[in-house]
């Protein structure tokens, strides 16, 4: 697998690509860091079984911390924004 430094499908700057995903409403945040923290916990298990164990707890703990995200993300659109947003971006 290679290692990439930019996104083939996104033509601006990694600074710009932090600002739009910032710029999404908390629920899809959610989303988002869900399906990184995914990603991570994929790469940490190929990483255990080829022996890689620093790199893989590594890679675990980082998706811990990113379920902690997605979780807080999920409780300010439920708890905090969900209510006061109805009819808001597709009526929900």
């Amino acid at each position: 697998m290679e290692h990439k430094t930019t996104i083939d499908k996104y033509d601006g700057e990694l600074k710009e690509l932090a600002r739009d995903i910032a710029d999404l409403r908390y629920d899809a945040l959610s989303d988002f860091f869900k399906e990184l923290e995914n990603c991570i916990r994929f790469d940490s298990t190929k990483d255990w079984n080829v022996g890689r164990s620093q790199l893989s707890n590594s890679l675990h703990d980082t998706a811990l911390k990113l379920w902690y995200v997605s979780d807080n993300f999920r409780y300010m659109w439920e708890v905090l924004c969900k209510n006061k947003m109805k009819g808001e971006n597709d009526g929900t």
